[in-house]
């Protein structure tokens, strides 16, 4: 059979002959050498089966390369296996460190409350605060379950593993401030020479704690079963003396129930054996030593209880009793309101009564029904006697010539606080008062206190004359006494529009007016603040010196025109120089015009 082909080796016809190579090179492959080339020879001339061999070549070289390129698809995807592998166990090392950080149990509340530096300081004596907060998470009771082992027994190398393994891009829990709860260098402290044995010795010191708790639910348990008795008391006396200090090292589900473990053995072992002492202290009670006596009982019983975590109400009996005590007591002491008398008599044996009822039973009996009704008599009864010394207490009052003198016949007389809530009390301090102004003006102007009206006993002083007050002259010009009040007038005027200020300030409306915030800022820092800084004092002046310098009719004007020199002291804060400036009695000028039976000062207007 004869075959004919033509060969076509121009480009379009490249694959038809690599087709053709790829066949012949089979065939060649299966056949013997000589005779594949022979029968190629007889098909092909040389240039061709030169093409062939180049194709052959080419075909083998495209398998290599696949070859090539698989094996490297194949470690590519090994070496993605292996990558995921790793993230994902750093992922869940992530997390278990996380949820390890993140949770709140076995946390005392305090080293929660002060965690990153926060939370009140607390006491000091508390374990809270004596361990560091990073202890808390080291614990077995945290750490154990996390990790698979307690902390002091993890070796230095699986610790750098774990801080590794929060450092690897580990998305960590923040506390309400944005910190990272990790607290950043926790597990590079936990497990650096410089710090683990602070560490070891915190936890340690936890173990020993807690273990001490479970010996104590142990031993409560064994007391409960075995009933009431003194042993028994004293036994849980001898534990409650240790419950405040093993609580710091519990959090607040296990305190709670640590709490209830006390409560309860105390209401199996006290309580019954407290019954008898109320009993007997009952029995004996009688007058103002038994209610003496069921107070220090009353106090016994609730310090055992606190002591415990019990809680001690007053037992029924012991209740009862003190109400009946109670009110033969207040009767008694009616009585004794109803001798005191009246006048000033009573008023001065009144201020006895009311101070020893202040120390002796109001602690027994105060807040009790009886108390209410005998402190209303009382009140009743010293209204009336306010009103019997009124004339007498007012000319006493119009008596003294000095501070002191004063302040003594208040003390005798009017030092109870109710007198200011009757209306003739309210009428005697304001006498008070005008006199303190009175005293004050003499001491300022130089003049001796005006004999005093007959009668009261009152203690008598003569203060020097250093310079009498000057009398209206008889043209009608105001003398030095006649400015003073005057330029005092102007004075209590300012220091209520101060105080006013003062008030408005405290009550904090400030808030929409800038220039009351700047005033009350002035007050501040000028005056001074009161309660801890929420509101602040108003500034008060009064008249440190007055002189006269002379007067003169005023042209085209009524009143007078006169000269004087006042010096000024107040509570402001001001430097040594200003002081000494304003106490000093500058000279001043206005016009003072008479109005019904005083002198209205006019102020020249600022130029």
């Amino acid at each position: 059979m004869k075959m004919t082909m033509i060969w076509r080796t121009g480009r379009g016809h490249r694959l038809a002959l690599l087709c053709a190579a790829t066949l012949l090179g089979g065939m060649l492959a299966s056949a013997a050498p000589t005779a594949a080339a022979q029968g190629l020879g007889d098909l092909l001339d040389g240039k061709t089966a030169r093409e062939l061999q180049r194709a052959a070549r080419e075909v083998e070289r495209q398998r290599a390369r696949e070859s090539a390129r698989e094996r490297r698809e194949r470690s590519r995807e090994e070496a993605r296996e292996r990558r995921d592998a790793v993230r994902d166990e750093r992922l869940a090392d992530c997390e278990r460190v996380a949820a390890w950080f993140a949770g709140t149990d076995h946390i005392p509340p305090e080293a929660l409350a002060r965690r990153f530096g926060g939370g009140p300081r607390g006491d000091r004596s508390s374990p809270s605060m004596q361990l560091p907060y990073e202890a808390w998470l080291l614990q077995d009771a945290r750490f154990e379950p996390a990790f698979g082992q307690r902390y002091d027994a993890m070796s230095v190398d699986e610790g750098k593993a774990l801080h590794e393994a929060s450092r690897g891009g580990c998305t960590m829990p923040r506390n309400e401030r944005g910190q990272s709860m990790s607290d950043g260098m926790l597990l590079f402290r936990a497990f650096d020479p410089r710090f683990q044995p602070q560490y070891v010795q915190a936890v340690r010191r936890i173990r020993e704690a807690q273990a001490q708790v479970q010996q104590t639910l142990q031993a409560l348990a064994a007391l409960a079963a075995a009933g009431p008795g003194d042993e028994a008391g004293q036994a849980l006396g001898r534990q409650a003396a240790q419950r405040a200090a093993l609580e710091g090292y519990l959090d607040e589900p296990r305190r709670a129930a640590f709490r209830r473990a006390f409560a309860e053995t105390y209401a199996r072992v006290v309580v019954p054996a407290q019954e008898a002492r109320v009993a007997d202290a009952v029995a004996q009670a009688r007058g103002l030593d038994g209610l003496q006596a069921l107070a220090r009982l009353q106090a016994e019983l609730q310090a055992e209880a606190r002591a415990a975590g019990a809680e001690a109400p007053a037992p029924a009996a012991l209740r009862e009793r003190r109400e009946a005590l109670v009110a033969e007591v207040a009767a008694g002491e009616r009585a004794r309101v109803d001798a005191l008398g009246s006048g000033l008599v009573a008023l001065e044996r009144g201020v006895q009564w009311h101070a020893d009822y202040r120390q002796r039973l109001e602690p027994l009996i105060g807040g009790s029904a009886a108390a209410h009704a005998l402190v209303e008599h009382f009140e009743a009864r010293r209204a009336a006697a306010l009103q019997a010394a009124e004339r007498e207490l007012a000319e006493r009052i119009a008596a003294t010539r000095s501070e002191g003198e004063l302040q003594a016949l208040v003390a005798r007389y009017l030092p109870v606080a109710a007198d200011e809530r009757h209306a003739v009390g309210t009428a005697l301090f304001t006498r008070v008062a005008a006199q303190r102004d009175e005293l004050h003006k003499r001491s300022v102007l130089g003049s001796a206190s005006p004999p005093a009206a007959g009668g009261g006993g009152a203690a008598r002083s003569t203060a020097p004359a250093a310079r009498p007050v000057a009398a209206a002259a008889a043209s009608g010009e105001p003398s030095e006494s006649d400015l003073y009040d005057a330029f005092n007038a102007q004075l209590q005027a300012r220091n209520a529009a101060a105080r006013d200020t003062a008030e408005r300030c405290n009550n904090r409306q400030f808030q929409n007016d800038p220039v009351l915030a700047m005033q009350c800022l002035q007050y501040g820092l000028g005056v001074g603040t009161t309660g801890g800084g929420q509101g602040v004092r108003a500034p008060e002046f009064r008249i440190s010196s007055f002189q006269k310098l002379g007067c003169e009719k005023a042209q085209g004007e009524t009143g007078w025109r006169c000269d004087y020199a006042a010096g000024i002291a107040g509570n402001v804060q001001l430097p040594p120089s200003m002081a000494v400036l304003m106490g000093a009695g500058n000279h001043g000028q206005a016009r003072f015009v008479r109005r019904g039976d005083g002198w209205l000062m006019i102020p020249d207007p600022p130029r």
